[in-house]
Parts: C-alpha cells; structure tokens; sequence
C-alpha cells in the first residue's frame, strides 16, 4: 500500500501506466476490491488516490496549462465516480421505493460507499489545492443524494421510535449505522474541501443536523448506534466550531440553541443522552468536551464584551446579550455536570480534559475574576472542585485540582474562608460528624487564612485527611 502510494511523487502519472500491475489494478480496482474486508478496502482506494494524485502535484509545476483533461484527472474521476453513481442510485432507489430502506444490500451497500468516500475525502485534507478540487469536481453532484439519504434514514428511525415490536431496535440499529456513516462522512468532507464547497451548501448541510436532532424521538436512540451517531454529530458541530470562516461562524447562534439555550431543556436526547449514557464517559464525554473548548477559545467574545470602564479606570466586562449570558452559565453548569460525575462515571482523561480547560480559559480571558463568574458561578465551582478532593478518586491530579481551586478562592479569599468553608463543612457532614468535630483536640477543620498556593496545598490536604478521620469514626 505504501509503495503504491508513493508511486506518485516518483513517476508521472503515464510513466506508472508502463507498470502492467499498475494498469490492472486501475482496471478492475472496483470489482477486486467487493473481496476484501472494508478496512481494506479503504486502505487501497487512499493508496491509489494518492498515487494518482501526488503525481498530479510533484508535476504539476512542469506542465502547461492544458484545455482538456489531463490522463491522471481522468484516471482519478475513473477510480471515484463508480462510488459516486453508486451513492446516488441508492438514493433514486429508495426514493422509488421506501421498502428497500432496511433491506440488508442496500444498508451495507450504503455503508461500504460512504466509507470509501471517507477514506478519500481524508486522502486530500492535507493535499494542494489541485488535489482538493479534483475530488470535490467529482463528489459535488453527490451533495444533493447524500443528503436525500440522510433525511430518508432520518424519518424511518422516526417512524421505527413510535412503534413497539420486536424488530424494531434491530432496525433503528441498522438506520443508525448508515446514518452514522454519512454524518462521519460530512464531517470528513467538512474538514478537506470546506473552502470548496458552496455555502449554500454548507448552510443546507447544518440546517438539516439542526432539525434533526432537535427531534427527541431521534437524539434518544440509546445503543452502541445510537452512540456513534451521537460522537459524529459533536465531531462534525467541532469542525463548524473550530473555523474561523464567516460560513461557518453564522451557524454558531444555532449550535448554541441546540446544545446550551432554550432549546436545551426541549432537546431531551442528545444532551440528556450524553451525560445518562453508560459509555458517556469514557466515549461521548470526549467529543463534548472538546466542543466546548472550541466554544470558549475561539469564541468567547460572542459571550464577554468590553462594556466601559469601572471607577479605578480599568475596563469593565459584561455580556454581550441576555441570550450570551444564558449560553454562558449553562456552558459552564454543563461542565460542572461532567466534574461532578461519581465513581467509574468520570474517567480522569475526561476531568483532567475540563480542569485544562478552565485552567486555559483563565489564563487568557480572566474568567475566574469575570464579574459574572463571581456572581453566578464561582461557589457552585468551588464546592465541585472540593467534593473531586473529598471524593478522592482523582488522587494522581491531586495537585492540578488544588492549584485551579486555589486561583478560584484568590479571587476572594475573605468569601472562600469566611462563607463557603464554613457552608461545605455543614453540606459534608452529618450533625452527629459536626459535634464529633468540634470536641476534638487540636487544629481540627481549621484554616489559617494563608494565601499562598504552598500554604493553601498543605491546608487543604490536612483538610481533607480530617474529613477522613471524621467519617471513619462517625
């Protein structure tokens, strides 16, 4: 696969067709290919597309500019069309005749296709530009059948979620997995060949997730299909996420309905589904947190704007808009959520994941100091980041949990020491722990009031032993 691969950058595309191999495999690629596991499959498209094409760009810069066709464009729409037409005559078939919709051909038909069309779509995500065209050139007039696919499978899981019989979580699982293969594919396609693409196209694409999984008959689809269907869709809101481009940027107002506004407590799938999911921690939790990281890095100037200045002269922070702060509080109260998970439910890949993230947004955008995190959030952190030190299933990021609880109090240590300790210890402990508290001897629960991080660490520590010592004998 490697050798075929790099063909390319050694040989012209018809010096490689002076290779009898080469000019065989080219020939019956398609039907050769119907005898081999899929991974494989995968693997020998992206093989010969990047042998045809790293021809094209090692080249390029000594050919002249040509009117027709070039023989390796017409080798490269050779190897890609027969999927393309495959994929819409799916689409034509179904649209004649809804029952073929579960039929088994036709689901592992669909399948098979749109991961091919991954496979080379990821090909060209790091390719020139002369690579990106030809196959976004052969794969545009799929854009209309792909999504005619998606809406079809859609509705029949629709249809599948209102009816009670035995088969019918066998069919939803295998609506999912052909959805699951085009939502993937979006995404891939999102990530190669995003500047190509019209916006109108773009738009389409984005409007139609929206709606979809506004549905709360199909956002919850528990399972392992519905679960990857789930990772897909944060995957692909990541990338729309993730540019910077104003395409994709006007779509942010309707991710943010969707995931953290009004929208949210209406959308009882796909949020609920994330944090109630058996492998949502360890699998979903990870595709959501790195949504939000996008959210906050690359956008928090759709949330906080300069307002004017406070009387000392320095420059005031507000929200942008009432429908902002709504987004904001609910963006953190979300990651709270996942902090907040008990036992085996938070990996801590995950709670390091959101503690660098909060440790990040800090640090650029002064969020702990924010007026409005002081108001509205800063208590309900620091009591979530104390119950990850008193639970003491996080003990190797120990250290990384002290030091953001630290910078959390600093903002107002007189409130941490004088409120909220005092408020925890009563939310901890039972009456019968608090007396036993009280009668004994020594520095027992006590803080001295010292700032510092190496004091601070040590007391917390002792408290938290304390807390241990308390319950183990109450």
């Amino acid at each position: 696969m490697q050798l075929l691969a790099n063909l390319g950058f050694v040989l012209s595309y018809e010096d490689m067709l002076q290779i009898p191999s080469m000019t065989q495999l080219e020939a019956h690629i398609h039907q050769f290919s119907l005898h081999l596991p899929l991974a494989i499959q995968g693997d020998l498209y992206t093989s010969m597309s990047n042998s045809i094409l790293n021809s094209a760009i090692s080249l390029r810069g000594n050919n002249g500019v040509s009117n027709g066709s070039l023989p390796w464009e017409n080798a490269y729409g050779s190897l890609l069309i027969p999927i393309r037409e495959s994929i819409d005559q799916s689409a034509v078939a179904l649209h004649q005749n809804e029952q073929r919709v579960l039929e088994h051909a036709m689901v592992a038909q669909l399948r098979r296709d749109c991961y091919l069309v991954r496979c080379l779509a990821r090909s060209v995500e790091t390719k020139p530009k002369v690579a990106k065209d030809a196959f976004f050139s052969v794969f545009q007039p799929s854009f209309p059948s792909l999504m005619a696919l998606l809406t079809t499978y859609f509705t029949t899981i629709r249809k599948m979620a209102s009816i009670s019989a035995p088969q019918t979580k066998t069919q939803i699982k295998s609506a999912l997995k052909v959805v699951n293969e085009i939502v993937r594919l979006y995404a891939q396609m999102l990530k190669s060949i995003r500047k190509e693409m019209q916006k109108e196209t773009v738009s389409e694409i984005m409007h139609t997730f929206v709606e979809t999984f506004n549905d709360s008959q199909l956002s919850g689809v528990q399972g392992n299909a519905g679960l990857m269907v789930i990772c897909g869709f944060l995957q692909l809101l990541k990338i729309v996420v993730e540019e910077p481009t104003s395409v994709f940027s006007s779509f942010l107002q309707n991710i943010l309905d969707l995931c953290f506004g009004p929208l949210k407590e209406l959308v009882c799938g796909v949020f609920q589904t994330i944090f109630s999911h058996p492998e949502s921690d360890s699998v979903i939790l990870g595709y959501f947190v790195a949504l939000v990281e996008q959210l906050l890095e690359k956008h928090y100037r759709f949330f906080i704007v300069y307002s004017g200045f406070t009387p000392d002269g320095a420059r005031e922070r507000g929200y942008a808009s009432d429908q902002a702060h709504t987004y904001f509080l609910s963006i953190f109260q979300s990651l709270a959520s996942v902090l907040n998970r008990e036992g085996s439910n938070l990996a801590p890949r995950i709670c390091k994941q959101v503690l660098g993230l909060l440790d990040r947004v800090d640090k650029a955008q002064g969020l702990f100091a924010f007026t409005g995190f002081q108001n509205e959030l800063r208590m309900g952190f620091l009591s979530t980041l104390m119950n990850i030190l008193t639970r003491g299933e996080m003990n190797l990021l120990q250290d990384e949990v002290i030091q953001l609880l630290h910078r959390v109090a600093a903002v107002d240590f007189a409130s941490f020491y004088q409120v909220f300790l005092n408020g925890y210890i009563k939310e901890i402990l039972t009456q019968p722990q608090l007396e036993a508290a009280s009668k004994m001897e020594g520095e027992c629960l006590q803080w001295s009031g010292q700032v510092d991080l190496p004091t601070f660490s040590q007391e917390v520590v002792a408290f938290l032993n304390d807390i241990k010592v308390i319950k183990a004998q109450n």
